[in-house]
């Protein structure tokens, strides 16, 4: 990934609910995705340099709401999430299945 850090994209759309017998629900949100570099991770599969993601929502009715996710940088398992971080706390993933063909 050669983004520079803290580079961030913001996209705004509308949230639709919809309820079976009642009318949709839409609420404007605008979420953001900002490239807060590179990290690295040590997790019980092994250490990985990973890409540090922070990702925000925020709706014309809820508060800001924020979360984080290290992505493996590169090799086999590129692109995948060994850590996130959210109002639930610092998790790491018990159980990795992959399969290659």
């Amino acid at each position: 990934l050669s983004l520079p850090v803290n580079q961030t994209y913001t996209q705004s759309l509308n949230q639709i609910t919809v309820q079976a017998g009642a009318a949709d629900y839409v609420m404007p949100v605008v979420m953001t995705t900002t490239y807060r570099g590179r990290e690295t991770v040590t997790t019980a599969f092994g250490t990985f340099e990973t890409c540090k993601i922070e990702f925000t929502a925020k709706g014309s009715e809820t508060p800001l709401t924020s979360w984080t996710h290290w992505y493996v940088a590169s090799g086999k398992l590129a692109g995948f999430a060994v850590q996130s971080n959210s109002s639930d706390g610092l998790t790491q993933p018990t159980k990795i299945e992959v399969s290659w063909n």
